[in-house]
């Protein structure tokens, strides 16, 4: 893209070229939104409401049931009502245009930092959010094995099998944890399984994939949530706009000219009780 330095063609490069490997960045950042329902086939393109099917735990009526009476709600919605950005003051646009290193340097950074939020949205705002199932520990910032196995009999009692589920937890639990799992623990740095480095998870304990957080509190405080279990069907979520890009715009007062990244997305808690979280004693 060497020569090009039009605000027009810069502007065209930014949505045609540099949007899409922003996004491919952020779609290797995912982690945890891997593990919940991902909606975006249910959109409708102009709508920022999504309908979302409720699929987790459900109970079959006897027939017949024409009256309908004990009929719960079958669906979610999400509205995609959040968005998060990254700007930034660049000297020379064209540089970045000319220099493909330059440009997956800036992506890269654009794609973490995207990512990074919509995940605290998910965790914090959709899954440690939920009040169904708490289990308090025996000692902050410690999750034993035993405690898992409690977690395991709460999903079990409606029929969501804890190895179809996901583990987050905060790097100060992890650490504390992670040696009362023992050989119960299968770590990703020793299997070498591609699978886990791709899916950000640590490894794996009673099936679930492990994904350490500082999304969850570490600080040891009374209530906090420290570590939590979830069943894909729990939460759904949705991105289908994709990242959007503006610029590139003069900034007043300066050489440099500013260009953003963002993206719309939101999500919905449809199944509370298929969540269990940890709280701190």
């Amino acid at each position: 893209m060497a020569g090009v330095y039009g605000r027009t063609e810069a502007a065209a490069w930014f949505g045609e070229s540099f949007a899409p490997a922003v996004m491919s960045f952020f779609n290797e950042q995912k982690d945890i939104l891997t593990t919940v329902m991902n909606a975006n086939p249910f959109w409708e393109p102009g709508s920022n409401t999504i309908v979302v099917p409720k699929i987790g735990s459900r109970t079959a009526e006897s027939a017949p049931m024409s009256d309908y009476a004990n009929a719960t709600e079958a669906a979610g919605t999400i509205t995609i009502d959040q968005e998060s950005m990254d700007a930034w003051a660049i000297k020379k646009i064209a540089d970045m245009m000319s220099k493909p290193e330059m440009a997956a340097a800036f992506a890269k950074a654009g794609g973490i930092a995207l990512a990074n939020a919509v995940r605290t949205y998910v965790a914090v705002s959709m899954i440690q959010a939920a009040t169904t199932n708490t289990v308090t520990l025996g000692v902050a910032n410690t999750l034993t094995f035993a405690k898992l196995l409690e977690a395991q009999r709460i999903l079990n009692i409606i029929n969501l099998k804890i190895r179809n589920c996901a583990l987050g937890l905060s790097p100060e639990a992890f650490e504390l944890s992670v040696a009362s799992w023992d050989t119960k623990y299968t770590s990703a740095a020793d299997t070498g399984d591609e699978s886990f480095f791709k899916s950000g998870a640590e490894g794996r304990v009673l099936g679930m994939p492990v994904f350490v957080s500082d999304d969850w509190d570490g600080d040891a405080g009374s209530g906090d949530e420290t570590a939590s279990i979830w069943h894909p069907s729990a939460v759904a979520y949705a991105d289908p706009g994709g990242v959007l890009t503006t610029g590139p715009v003069p900034i007043p007062l300066s050489s440099s000219q500013g260009m953003s990244i963002s993206i719309n997305y939101g999500a919905v808690k449809l199944i509370d009780a298929g969540i269990v979280n940890f709280n701190n004693p």
